[in-house]
């Protein structure tokens, strides 16, 4: 099964120095038909004003992976960790694994911070050990892995059983790679996924579909995740 969430028909918040699009229920915003799907809790959409800070984030067990679309963030967090990511391609990846305080920062001189975030709760039972990584993410075209259960070909690692996919592809035709549940955020281009199509900041759920094929326009680019049973 497939359900295509409209990029459109996604809960939106506007706190004044900070945008939202929400796929899933979060914060105010609630659709009792999108609380979220197997270990992924949110897909957010985030613009971050010049200069502006988000609120210090509490984090239990839950680990986020962010993404940089434009723009440039500096983080820290309550562990005494930091750093700075940028687009094209700078990425993090926090494990939180009892209430840890997460900052991010618009240091990007003047310019607005795009950045897409998804919250990933274990359901296994196991705790989570804290944690957090950096990567930049290659430009190359492709169906790249950048994070996955046991950090394999120097990917980040994840403490669950996910693996998530940057696509950067050319017109083509080609298949993905199936788990119990996926996960598909369009992030530019075109793509038509098991004969469905999606438009930039279109999402496609995805359980018990036993082969994937996509088709893409000539510049598109999306994330994608794989979710098995834990």
């Amino acid at each position: 099964m497939i359900r295509i969430r409209r990029s459109d028909d996604r809960g939106f918040a506007h706190y004044g120095w900070l945008e939202s699009r929400y796929c899933f229920s979060f914060a105010s915003y609630f659709d009792p038909d999108f609380m979220g799907l197997a270990n992924l809790r949110a897909c957010n959409e985030d613009s971050l004003h010049p200069g502006a800070s988000i609120d210090p984030c509490q984090f239990q067990q839950t680990e986020v992976f962010s993404l940089i679309l434009e723009g440039q963030a500096q983080f820290h967090d309550s562990l005494g960790r930091k750093g700075t990511f940028k687009s094209p391609g700078g990425a993090v990846l926090l494990s939180a694994a009892n209430e840890i305080d997460f900052n991010l920062t618009n240091n990007g001189a003047g310019k607005t911070l795009r950045m897409l975030q998804l919250w990933l709760t274990p359901t296994n039972g196991v705790p989570l050990q804290a944690d957090l990584q950096q990567a930049k993410l290659s430009p190359s075209n492709g169906i790249l892995l950048v994070a996955s259960p046991d950090g394999r070909d120097g990917t980040m690692k994840l403490q669950q059983n996910i693996c998530i996919y940057k696509l950067k592809l050319g017109k083509t035709a080609c298949g993905l790679p199936t788990e119990k549940h996926g996960f598909l955020q369009l992030l530019k281009g075109e793509l038509e996924i098991n004969g469905s199509r999606m438009a930039p900041g279109d999402a496609a759920l995805i359980s018990d579909e036993a082969m994937l094929s996509v088709r893409t326009g000539p510049r598109t680019e999306a994330l994608y995740l794989t979710m098995g049973e834990d």
